[in-house]
C-alpha cells in the first residue's frame, strides 16, 4: 500500500488558495504572497517526502527533500532581505 500523495497535494493546493485569497481580501502580504506559497510548497514536499518511496540521495535524505531544503532556504533569505531593506527604508525616513 501507498499514501495517496497526489491527493495529499491537491488538498494543500486547495487549502493554498483558499489561504491566498483570505489574504489577498486582507491585504497582507500585498509583494510576499508568492513567497509565502513557494515557502509553503518546500516545506509541504520535504515532509510529504518521507512517505513516498523514493532513494534516499545524501544524508539519508530524497533529492527532492535537498530541493525542497534549498527553495525554503532561498525564498526565506530573499523574503529576510527584502524585509531588511524595508526597514532600512522606513527608518532613513523617518
Amino acid at each position: 500500500m501507498r499514501h495517496p500523495t497526489q491527493a495529499y497535494e491537491s488538498i494543500f493546493h486547495l487549502l493554498m488558495a483558499a489561504a491566498l485569497i483570505v489574504l489577498t481580501r486582507e491585504g497582507i502580504w500585498k509583494t510576499h504572497r508568492l513567497q509565502f506559497y513557494l515557502l509553503g510548497y518546500g516545506v509541504y514536499r520535504f515532509a510529504t517526502e518521507m512517505i513516498r518511496p523514493e532513494p534516499a540521495y545524501a544524508l539519508g535524505l530524497t533529492f527532492y527533500q535537498w530541493a525542497s531544503l534549498v527553495l525554503a532556504a532561498g525564498v526565506s533569505a530573499q523574503w529576510a532581505a527584502e524585509a531588511w531593506a524595508e526597514r532600512r527604508v522606513t527608518h532613513l525616513g523617518t
